[in-house]
């Protein structure tokens, strides 16, 4: 018997069935979650030493970049030339990042460690000294109730305030003591978990910098594949948007974390001038908290900012004070001059969308998804506003959100016959980061001087031409 098969029922019958399969297949994934999910974080931590891999490869392309375009400038021309200039580019990148790395641990870290050890030694005397400047305060003030004079009247009223003795807190200390060897027992599992985390983070990086080597030598091999692969399973115009993505994302993430490190450096390195003129308690530990910390965005001087004021506070209350008023000039200088000058205009986002963007990533990532929240954001954002433009445009709307703010009655529709591909928006978008970034623009400056200076020495060069032909 011969089956007249129809087109079109037949590919509704596969889109059914396709749907139906997805179907059942979400019903099962949801009720086997645990299963998946921790097969899933089973192979992410197998992957782990890749996805660092893959991050070093990243953070020290430019790196390389610079050295194979300004140092190794020779024309590579056969395979041979090729692979030596790439080996020499790869040793001079592990080099310098050898150097910053021994700068580091034999500079700043004995710097932040005698601080702390000095700090963990005089702790005690500070806290009496603290003591006894709350103690004098408390005295003299006017604004405190007349049966307040000194910090055990404080303690006394808080007690009375949550209906409170000393038999009462007594108790509750000797049974801590009681439960000792139980939370031992409970803690002791947990303390080698830590240090195995530990363990495994540092072969994961050994291993993850051994892929980056790899990485690095064959980038170009494995952008091809990809983009083989790609053109493959995708059609010509989402190809090219693919590949315009990738680069605006590139030029976004690139920007921002590099101007971002180097803006957390120069300001770090202003707290420990500044700090060290006015002669604050452990300039250095200070320093690099307001520096390390600097690299989240918004909220990162705060956190910064509070260790540091802590710290300061317990030596001398009074510094506390200028190291706050410091501190939030020199947040100021960067928010308004350093910031700009370095970053440009990176990511388009407000401060609303940063601060979005700084609360959900922190809170699903912690410290590293507050660092990289802003440039994730800003290429989401991106995406968004093209996709929405995009159908306004059909509909034969004003692209432009000030078109917006009036009332709908007010507003005059534009209509474009010639509205630019996905690609050409993020083409340009991305040409936009390019012009802004901190090094074409110090390229500009670079470029601008050498003009000046080479009509300087012409004018000069004419000018004497002109006095020996007088002579």
């Amino acid at each position: 018997m011969k089956i007249d098969w129809n087109r079109k029922y037949t590919t509704i019958a596969v889109y059914a069935g396709l749907t139906g399969a997805a179907l059942i297949a979400l019903v099962f994934a949801f009720k086997n979650f645990e299963f998946f999910s921790g097969w899933g974080k089973r192979i992410s931590g197998i992957l782990n030493p890749v996805w660092l891999g893959m991050i070093m490869a990243y953070l020290f392309n430019p790196i390389l970049k610079f050295a194979e375009k300004r140092i190794f400038r020779w024309n590579a021309v056969t395979k041979r030339q090729h692979s030596s200039k790439r080996a020499l580019g790869l040793i001079f990148t592990y080099i310098v990042v050898l150097i910053i790395l021994t700068i580091f641990l034999l500079l700043v870290i004995p710097q932040v460690y005698a601080s702390g050890s000095d700090l963990a030694s005089k702790m005690s005397g500070y806290i009496e000294q603290t003591l006894t400047w709350i103690n004098e305060f408390l005295s003299k003030s006017k604004f405190i109730g007349g049966d307040i004079n000194n910090l055990d009247d404080v303690f006394n009223k808080a007690l009375e305030i949550f209906n409170l003795n000393m038999e009462t807190i007594g108790s509750k200390i000797q049974e801590l003591i009681t439960n000792s060897t139980n939370l031992l027992k409970d803690y002791g599992p947990k303390v080698f978990e830590y240090f195995k985390g530990i363990t495994n983070g540092f072969v994961n990086t050994i291993i993850g910098l051994i892929f980056s080597v790899y990485f690095l030598a064959s980038k170009e091999k494995l952008t091809a594949q990809i983009k083989k692969v790609l053109r493959s399973l995708t059609s010509e115009r989402l190809y090219n948007s693919t590949l315009e993505l990738a680069n605006f994302t590139d030029k976004t993430f690139g920007g921002y974390i590099t101007g971002k490190l180097l803006d957390s450096l120069i300001i770090g390195i202003i707290m420990f001038i500044v700090c060290a003129i006015c002669k604050m308690p452990y300039t250095p530990l200070v320093s690099v908290l307001v520096g390390v910390t600097n690299v989240i965005p918004i909220v990162g001087p705060f956190i910064g900012a509070i260790p540091g004021t802590f710290i300061i506070f317990i030596v001398d209350p009074v510094k506390a004070f200028w190291f706050i008023v410091i501190n939030v000039v020199v947040q100021q200088l960067d928010g308004n001059v350093i910031g700009p000058k370095i970053l440009g205009q990176t990511t388009g986002l407000s401060a609303l969308w940063v601060m979005m963007s700084i609360t959900i990533m922190g809170g699903l990532w912690g410290l590293f998804g507050m660092l990289i929240s802003v440039p994730i954001f800003a290429v989401l954002y991106t995406l968004v506003k093209l996709a929405v433009e995009k159908r306004l445009a059909k509909k034969g709307l004003p692209t432009e959100t000030v078109e917006y703010y009036a009332a709908a009655e007010d507003r005059t529709l534009s209509e474009s016959d010639d509205e630019p591909t996905f690609a050409e928006k993020l083409r340009k978008m991305t040409a936009d980061i390019a012009e802004n970034h901190f090094g074409q623009r110090f390229r500009k400056f670079r470029a601008k001087r050498k003009e000046k200076k080479a009509g300087k020495d012409k004018a000069s060069t004419e000018n004497k031409e002109d006095t020996e032909n007088k002579q």
